[in-house]
């Protein structure tokens, strides 16, 4: 008989209205069944899963959780803290749960358990935001919380336009920051009222945000950055540029990058649709291939 492998399993029992709680003893029997050692920890509060990660996650072969983005986010950030780090496999029980959908992971907890179990290992670039990490996307500015608070029976009824709508209508409290930001032999020193630098085909449930050319293992981030527009015309057309996967206009930076300096005054940052704090200045890297991920098979 086969020695048995350990799994930690960290659960958010309130992500997905608790969805995770729900599916928690068919996961396990599942896990069991499949030949692994099973350590469970739930989650009480922000930040847990990150501690648990770094404490525990040195001690078992795949170390999994059950959440959405900003779960997965927090065990992300405690694996990265390892020397000798286990693979990763993610339930996506949240809302948006767009690095799911980057590594054609399923919704449904069951079918997610099946490719943590059967699925195949991909070596995924992560991304290092000074001494933190993220899995897919760091991001400041005006659109950071727009796809997350637009009405979903809008976004279900009209899609990407919802988000172009939303942006419109919240105009005059769009707020621009002084930034400068270098890169490769590029630098710029503008009025911005977006960032982002990802490594996603997939960003608040609209693929293609960041081009059509993304692969999260070329050891490249993709940013992109929008100068502030002088009116609503003009910031309605750059949406939809940027909406339809084709960020091409005079008030639109986007490139790749390994590496990205980012200076400005305090504005709030997001990781992984997280909050990342207020720091005036940002030094963005690419770590290429640094963790291991259970993805769905490509064949």
């Amino acid at each position: 008989m086969s020695e048995k492998k350990e799994m930690l399993f960290i659960i958010n029992p309130v992500a997905g209205r608790g969805k995770a709680s729900d599916s928690r003893d068919k996961l396990l029997e599942l896990f069991t069944q499949a030949g692994y050692n099973v350590r469970v920890f739930t989650t009480n509060k922000s930040g847990e899963a990150k501690h648990i990660a770094a404490q525990e996650g040195g001690l078992c072969d795949i170390a999994v959780c059950s959440g959405g983005d900003g779960t997965f986010h927090e065990m992300l950030s405690g694996i990265m803290t390892l020397e000798d780090r286990p693979v990763i496999g993610y339930i996506p029980t949240g809302t948006t749960n767009d690095f799911a959908s980057n590594m054609g992971i399923p919704k449904d907890p069951i079918r997610a358990a099946r490719i943590i179990i059967e699925g195949e290992p991909f070596q995924c670039d992560i991304g290092a935001f000074n001494d933190e990490y993220f899995s897919y996307t760091a991001a400041f500015g005006a659109f950071t919380n727009v796809p997350y608070t637009t009405p979903q029976d809008l976004k279900n009824s009209i899609g990407k336009t919802a988000y172009v709508l939303e942006v419109v209508k919240n105009l005059q409290k769009l707020q621009s920051y002084r930034v400068q930001i270098r890169c490769n032999e590029w630098a710029f020193d503008d009025e911005f009222i977006f960032g982002v630098v990802a490594n996603s085909l997939s960003i608040a449930g609209i693929k293609g945000l960041m081009g059509r050319t993304v692969e999260m293992d070329d050891g490249l981030m993709e940013a992109m950055f929008i100068r502030k527009p002088p009116n609503a015309v003009v910031l309605g057309d750059v949406a939809q540029r940027v909406l339809s996967g084709k960020p091409y206009h005079e008030y639109i930076i986007s490139f790749k990058a390994r590496e990205i300096e980012i200076e400005s005054s305090k504005m709030p940052w997001t990781l992984d649709g997280e909050y990342g704090g207020m720091p005036d200045k940002v030094v963005i890297k690419d770590l290429p291939r640094a963790v291991t991920i259970m993805r769905a098979n490509q064949s």
